[in-house]
Parts: structure tokens; C-alpha cells; sequence
């Protein structure tokens, strides 16, 4: 009952992690995302997977709605990626060595175009390595 209870928290957690914050009373009113740190210690066959995928069903399902927009959009961004670093080795050379010219013409340029956000919202590997990959991408 726990586990299942301890996945179902979880999961709740996740679904509002993107829509609140908690405004602490002091302080001056500063807000902390709503986060819970929730570890499962249990002997191997007591379902805490289960449990898991029984909770987060729904997330594994939004999930992969994210990863079938993020294969679709993936392609545009490398060519707009592949465009901008073109453009901006042409702005560079422009500039000919004059730096207020150079700079000119890479603020007309505007930002690097952002890639498409990874489509994960759990973590498959909860390794410190696994973590570390997963912080370095999103």
C-alpha cells in the first residue's frame, strides 16, 4: 500500500511541478518550485515498478506525444542550426577585423536558434551519471 501510495505522490508532484510554486512566508515572499524527494526502499518482487508504471502511466503516454513532436522538429532545427553558423562565419568575415563592425552584424543576426526540448519528463537512469548526461541536455 505505501509503495503504491509513495508512486501516486510522485506522479501528482510531476503534474504540477510546471504549473506552481510554493511562496514561502518568509523571507519577503520568495517562491521554491514545488519539488518532493521520494526514495522507494524496498526487497526485490515488492512491485515498486510496478507501482511506478502503474501511477505514471499517463506521463509515459505524454511522453511519447513529446518524443513524436521533438522527432519532427529535430530535423528543422539542425538546418536552421546548420544556416545560423553559416550565416554567422559570414558576419564574422564581414566585419573584416573591425570589432564594432563585426559585432553589428552578429546582432542582426539575433540568437543561435534553441533546439527543441527533450522529450523526457522522468528519469531512466537515476545514476549520478545518468543524471549528469540528463542535466547536461535539459
Amino acid at each position: 500500500m505505501e509503495i503504491g501510495a509513495q508512486s501516486v505522490l510522485g506522479a501528482a508532484n510531476l503534474a504540477v511541478q510546471a504549473h506552481a510554486n510554493v511562496e514561502l512566508p518568509i523571507g519577503g515572499g520568495s517562491e521554491r518550485p514545488v519539488s518532493c524527494y521520494l526514495i522507494t526502499v524496498a526487497g526485490t518482487g515488492e512491485r515498486k515498478s510496478a507501482c511506478d508504471e502503474q501511477a505514471l502511466w499517463p506521463v509515459s503516454k505524454h511522453e511519447a506525444r513529446l518524443r513524436e513532436q521533438h522527432t519532427h522538429a529535430l530535423p528543422d532545427f539542425i538546418n536552421d542550426k546548420l544556416s545560423w553558423d553559416k550565416a554567422r562565419e559570414r558576419a564574422v568575415k564581414s566585419g573584416g577585423g573591425n570589432r564594432a563592425a563585426t559585432k553589428t552584424a552578429l546582432d542582426a543576426l539575433g540568437p543561435s536558434p534553441a533546439s527543441p526540448l527533450e522529450p523526457m519528463l522522468t528519469c531512466p537512469e537515476p545514476t549520478y551519471e545518468g543524471l549528469c548526461k540528463l542535466f547536461a541536455i535539459g
